[in-house]
């Protein structure tokens, strides 16, 4: 199934200030028209971004409660008091409760930890949780990546005499709980400048925070596993966050903690580059597989263990248990599969609502993913857990999954997320109804439009830029992910060579691209089942990113595919197009005949100037867009466009397969025949001409058909009567216009009628006529014949 997917051009084209950066920085002009386009317009901040320092964080103390929030934990160390480090279950959480604890232990200072069992307590504080602390006589408790929400066990705390400091990064809710401190950057009352951070970035300001200036001294021993959570929790990679990131995995290279250098031998990743998608899809599943499994103080252990035997004891199983959560996935993946085959009415809901007795609650986000991938659609996994059932949600596109649950809130126990991401519960008498409810609310408060994949790219790419050199000059750029994607390029007008599924489960495209004699491999993880979308030999336009390929010592190119569509025969809408297109470039030069007969073509006028700027009421006619260079195009981008006639005249009309005998030329200071090769008639009409462009309207008339060709077209139908446009164009080595004349002068001769069904052209040979009828003095078809001669 092909998705449909918006592909959105963000290149910014702001010349002179790419310029400017690319000459001060020295980097490539290529990479400075990222950077423009991705918000660092000027030097200082694109300097910034590729060359970043650690004293470009911001102030921890800029929050308005982190000085509170010192005090208090330094008045406890005073006091000796039990501090506890209240986490998540997610990578997150488990990086965030490490960090403090190896800072903790840096000072000499004995804390502890506690993460809920993400099957029997769920997310956020738990009442299991505040009462095992304080039975352990905990006075205390900082949560991380946690607790904004909490506002009932913040209360909680409160009775037992126990103090509750918040740090976490979630979406607040419209009352903050009562805690004795707050370190959020979402916080209304909050200035703190950067509110993207991840929890165990917030940890690690807090970190910042205590430590003061020995900071600077100390940084290197927390930021690798700072930019690890940060990565896996896919938070944008930008701003503070793209410090974090690109400094942390440079120094994760060399990583000192013992935990993340068993975890990175176990995953047989020494000798390779420790990259953002190394860390998403290699070493943060293994990490996140123990909260999803109920074991996520494994995570804690490994990554604040000093002995090491443990940590490699630890690592390896961690990979075990990563091994087990992909079977289950695929299990559940399987299974809503068949569930939505047979439950969900694709065409009608935009909003897939699968519910499967058993599943692991602990997998159900991963499986709702990959259900938003395959689908194209929103997806929320709900599964039942004792009493209650559990959810877990993933959006596509410009759509709020946040919003569309909150909709539905009277039917739910309770929820939480983004707009991305959410999670909730509810009873099991109530999924068919919220399932109804909340793909209501999609037809009356969604645009269309933002239930559709973005994928934005960055301009096009030629086949003699996919280089080494090209993929080095955008390592400046790194590391990529949301928020800083790896720079996506369109390639258009590529040949389909060969293609396969690939991987354990099939689930990944292999695909040998061809363009301008040159081959191009390509991988679409994920896309395995896109290959039903298209065939060998169709073209296609194709939106990558560029890596590099090491295989037996030699490094070549390779292309990362993220999306594909085929732009001939095979792809129905585009190939009806096609037809209306060369119907439409055969009805104007019927109905401008007269005109091209009055020129004479052995006196024409070539003008080789470029169009400059233009002050007056303008119109431009343009016999085809394939003829506008690339410079025009540009220059046209501001202009209004119409197609055969003007129906709303502006200062700068553009019209495109014109009908000439309706054009209001006295209405314009002046005409442009841009590629329609007419003489001067007026004063202020121009001829605005290249050989170029002669040539190609001449190659035109060339493919208006004779008398015998008309019948190899006749012949050819007559044994088929349901044709695609370019197969009996190759097989009688015609032109595809050619083709497309001959149907339609036999239509006006009335031999034949046709009409289009999407891909197709479905036939009909009429019943002979009584009178003789001599195709050749019909005299639509007699002018034509006379056209041609007279050009060629």
């Amino acid at each position: 199934m092909m998705l449909k997917r918006k592909w959105i051009d963000k290149l910014d084209l702001k010349t002179e200030k790419s310029k400017i950066i690319s000459q001060k920085l020295n980097i490539p002009f290529l990479t400075s028209k990222i950077l423009i386009s991705r918000g660092y317009d000027t030097v200082e901040s694109a300097k910034k971004f590729i060359k970043p320092v650690i004293k470009d964080l911001n102030d921890p103390f800029l929050f308005k409660d982190m000085k509170k929030v010192v005090n208090r934990i330094e008045n406890a160390m005073k006091n000796n008091e039990s501090i506890w480090i209240y986490g998540d279950y997610d990578v997150d959480g488990i990086t965030s409760v490490s960090i403090l604890i190896n800072y903790f232990k840096s000072i000499n200072y004995d804390v502890n930890f506690y993460i809920p069992n993400r099957k029997n307590e769920g997310y956020g504080i738990s009442k299991t949780g505040v009462e095992y602390i304080f039975n352990n006589q905990g006075k205390l408790i900082i949560s991380v990546d946690c607790g904004i929400t909490a506002n009932e066990m913040a209360d909680y705390c409160n009775e037992l005499n126990m103090d509750v400091v918040i740090t976490d990064h979630h979406t607040c809710g419209e009352i903050l709980p009562n805690a004795f401190a707050i370190l959020n950057p979402k916080v209304d009352e909050d200035n703190y400048p950067y509110d993207m951070l991840a929890g165990v970035g917030i940890a690690f300001k807090l970190i910042q925070a205590l430590s003061k200036e020995s900071f600077y001294d100390i940084y290197l021993d927390y930021i690798d596993i700072v930019a690890f959570g940060t990565i896996a929790d896919i938070a944008p990679l930008d701003g503070e966050n793209h410090i974090i990131a690109k400094l942390g995995l440079k120094q994760l290279a060399n990583t000192n903690n013992l935990g993340m250098k068993a975890l990175i031998e176990v995953s047989d990743l020494n000798d390779k580059e420790i990259t953002a998608g190394i860390v998403g899809f290699r070493l943060a599943p293994q990490i996140n597989a123990t909260g999803r499994l109920g074991k996520a103080n494994l995570g804690v252990k490994l990554l604040t263990s000093t002995d090491v035997e443990e940590v490699y004891l630890i690592a390896k199983e961690l990979k075990n248990l990563n091994e087990q959560r992909k079977l289950i996935e695929k299990a559940i993946f399987i299974k809503s599969k068949k569930y939505i085959e047979n439950n969900i009415d694709l065409k009608n809901e935009s909003v897939i609502v699968v519910y499967g007795e058993g599943f692991h609650s602990g997998v159900i986000g991963i499986v709702a993913s990959r259900i938003t991938e395959e689908f194209g659609k929103p997806a929320i996994v709900l599964t039942k857990d004792a009493d209650i059932v559990k959810g877990s949600a993933r959006s596509i596109g410009n759509f709020s999954i946040y919003d569309a649950i909150k909709s539905a809130e009277n039917l739910l126990v309770g929820f939480g997320g983004h707009k991305m991401a959410a999670g909730l519960s509810i009873e099991e008498k109530n999924v068919q109804i919220f399932r109804k409810k909340i793909n209501e609310y999609v037809i009356n408060n969604v645009d269309p439009n933002d239930l559709f994949p973005i994928i934005k790219y960055e301009g096009c790419i030629e086949s003699n830029e996919i280089v080494l050199e090209t993929i080095n000059y955008l390592d400046y750029l790194k590391p990529f992910g949301v928020g800083n994607p790896k720079p996506t390029f369109i390639m258009e007008n590529c040949k389909v060579i060969d293609s396969r599924t690939v991987g354990k489960d099939k689930n990944h495209l292999k695909i040998i691209l061809g363009k301008d004699n040159q081959n191009n491999d390509a991988i679409g993880f994920g896309l395995g089942h896109l290959i039903k979308s298209f065939n060998r030999n169709d073209l296609v336009n194709v939106l990558i990113s560029l890596d590099i390929n090491n295989y037996n010592g030699i490094t070549t190119p390779q292309l990362l595919l993220k999306d594909i569509k085929t732009i001939n025969i095979n792809n129905g809408n585009q190939e009806f197009l096609k037809n209306e297109y060369l119907k439409t470039i055969y009805a104007s030069l019927k109905n401008n005949i007269s005109y091209f007969n009055n020129i004479d073509f052995s006196n024409l006028l070539i003008k080789k100037d470029l169009i400059t700027s233009i002050d007056q009421k303008t119109l431009i006619l343009i016999s085809s867009l394939n003829s506008v260079s690339d410079k025009d195009r540009k220059k046209f981008e501001s202009w209004k466009f119409s197609f055969n006639n003007v129906s709303e005249e502006s200062d700068k009309d553009i019209l495109v397969n014109p009908i000439l005998k309706n054009i209001k030329m006295n209405n314009y200071d002046q005409i442009i025949f841009y590629d329609i090769p007419i003489r001067k008639k007026k004063e202020k009409l121009i001829n605005y001409i290249s050989k170029a462009r002669i040539n190609n309207l001449i190659s035109i008339f060339k493919e208006i058909p004779n008398r015998e060709e008309l019948i190899v077209v006749y012949k050819e139908i007559l044994t088929n009567n349901s044709i695609f446009l370019k197969k009996i164009a190759d097989r009688i080595d015609f032109s595809e216009i050619k083709v497309q004349f001959s149907l339609e002068i036999l239509k006006e001769v009335k031999v034949i009628d046709f009409k289009y069904n999407s891909d197709k052209i479905n036939t009909i040979i009429l019943p002979k006529p009584t009178k003789k009828n001599n195709i050749e003095d019909h005299l639509v078809y007699k002018r034509f014949l006379e056209l041609k001669r007279k050009v060629i």
